[in-house]
């Protein structure tokens, strides 16, 4: 076996995260970037409606061992082109790939031009900014939210 899933029994509930664009929109010289790696698609992810009902239903027939859903027709998986179907991002191309071990820390600065204050996880406790190559969505939202300056260079930006 792989990984060990702790199954707790109780009452499934649908969590979800919720995110806005800037009042006003996200600033043209951002959308610029994210329209050109192709994650424009992303956008409408905002406002998607989320049918609460087939979730618990999807996830009360996955399985853990095949990764898929047993559904009455038979097995059902997700697959790439689904996702790019549903979201509209593409899946064509390169693939992203390289070393995860790595200063994970430096790699923020470099790119951000921040970087998280706290190197050291927490033990028992995921309370790290930045856990391998995981890091916290509220801390950039924190770090990033606001406008950008009418005359940032394109390293900014």
């Amino acid at each position: 076996m792989l990984f060990r899933v702790q199954v707790v029994p109780g009452e499934l509930k649908c969590r979800r995260r919720s995110c806005e664009l800037p009042q006003g929109g996200l600033d043209p010289r951002i959308a610029h970037y994210i329209t050109e790696v192709g994650f424009e698609g992303l956008f409408k992810v905002l406002d998607m409606e989320v049918d609460h009902a087939l979730i618990i239903a999807l996830v009360e027939r996955w399985c853990l061992e095949t990764h898929a859903f047993h559904l009455p027709h038979g097995e059902m998986g997700i697959t790439l082109q689904d996702i790019e179907v549903m979201l509209g991002v593409l899946v064509d191309g390169l693939l992203v790939i390289g070393s995860v071990r790595m200063d994970w820390f430096g790699l923020c600065h470099d790119l951000l031009g921040h970087q998280p204050l706290d190197p050291v996880p927490h033990p028992h406790e995921n309370k790290s900014i930045l856990a391998g190559v995981r890091i916290k969505v509220s801390w950039l939202e924190t770090r990033f939210r606001g406008t950008l300056a009418t005359d940032a260079t394109n390293d900014v930006v």
